[in-house]
């Protein structure tokens, strides 16, 4: 895809020809990026931009030595890896559509409005400890019906994509570095035939080589919504904190694999939560489910901890792993219909549940 080089010098506007170029640092005068290019922000543009029009791009990269800061004032939607490691992002109230996210290093601010997450979402706040050289990234299997397009967050931080091998489990070990590529953070490929090794149910190991570690982010949700969209994708928090939380992942899983929190509300709109990993959902205000959302058994763990009085408006569908953990003298509240389904467990450490006259349906009981 085209790469667009953002090289003000100054705080400037976005639709300016000016101030894009075709390699980092050179000239300007390269037509402004489109739905079909790349958009990178790196030390050698060292002018905040001005979105003063509405963008529309494959990718988006603010690299780590990018100190200076986006400003959003109308839509932006990236269909593709939006990656932020570097200077500050600040939303406004138009929406944002994004595919895979990874923010780390950003003092990232969202819009008022609704952001929007179609892939994956990969959030971390404190830098990570630097890892040894081999470490394993990820595991994943190939299923049976199609070995194309794959995409693979990534759950540490390869600086150089050069630094990163695949490795068949069990056919090998053999690394292969031009059938796959790494876009900062993101290991993905098309049509991948490793030389005809491999096949589907085939395990795959993703490894890198030893980085330094990385600025700590920050994720400010400016009271907006946040959607995920994402059917059969993976959500790393990192301790964000999101004002109201919307759940909309079609048929598939949302794999959560670190905690979060929501201050406002939290919708589960379709799809399911799924974890192997000990990660909850701390919700701080009311929690919705609709009837178009399922349960993978005890699913990701959804704690109703905030102060107060809390309300859970269940409008049928299958809630996973249900905590209760208030002080003594605060109550979680049940509306809706009768009876409520919890697929997973339901855990009171503190406060009283009143199912408000409703019958409850649960996986298992503790108290």
């Amino acid at each position: 895809m085209p790469i667009r080089f953002w090289v003000s010098p100054l705080t400037d506007n976005w639709d300016s020809t000016a101030n894009w170029s075709l390699s980092s640092g050179g000239a300007g005068g390269a037509s402004v990026p489109g739905s079909t290019d790349t958009a990178v922000f790196d030390g050698n543009g060292p002018g905040s931009c001005l979105l003063n029009t509405s963008v529309s791009l494959e990718a988006l990269q603010v690299a780590s030595d990018y100190l200076r800061t986006l400003f959003q004032t109308d839509t932006i939607t990236v269909s593709g890896d939006s990656t932020f490691t570097g200077g500050r992002f600040e939303g406004n109230s138009s929406s944002i559509s994004l595919n895979n996210v990874y923010i780390h290093g950003t003092d990232f601010t969202s819009t008022s409005g609704v952001l929007t997450i179609g892939g994956s979402f990969y959030f971390q706040e404190e830098p990570p400890i630097p890892v040894p050289p081999q470490t394993v990234l990820d595991e994943f299997t190939l299923d049976a019906q199609n070995i194309s397009d794959k995409f693979v967050l990534l759950s540490d931080l390869p600086r150089d994509s050069s630094l990163v091998a695949l490795n068949v489990i069990g056919g090998g070990p053999q690394n292969y570095g031009t059938d796959y590529t790494v876009s900062e953070f993101f290991l993905s490929w098309n049509g991948l035939a490793l030389d005809g090794m491999l096949a589907p149910g085939d395990m795959i190991r993703a490894l890198y080589d030893n980085q330094g570690s990385m600025l700590a982010s920050t994720f400010g949700h400016n009271n907006g919504q946040v959607v995920f969209q994402a059917s059969g994708q993976r959500a790393f928090m990192g301790g964000a904190r999101f004002n109201d939380l919307l759940i909309q992942a079609a048929s598939g899983p949302l794999r959560v694999d670190s905690s979060c929190f929501v201050e406002r509300s939290l919708n589960l709109d379709g799809g399911y939560l799924a974890t192997n990993l000990d990660a909850t959902i701390h919700s701080w205000g009311d929690m919705t489910c609709n009837a178009g959302f399922g349960s993978a058994g005890t699913g990701c763990t959804i704690a109703l901890d905030g102060t107060g009085r809390q309300k859970i408006l269940y409008m049928g569908g299958l809630l996973p792993t249900i905590l209760i953990n208030k002080q003594t003298t605060e109550h979680v509240w049940a509306y809706g219909q009768d009876p409520m389904v919890i697929d997973g467990d339901l855990v009171i450490q503190d406060g009283t549940f009143n199912t408000n006259g409703r019958d409850l349906l649960v996986g298992g009981v503790s108290a």
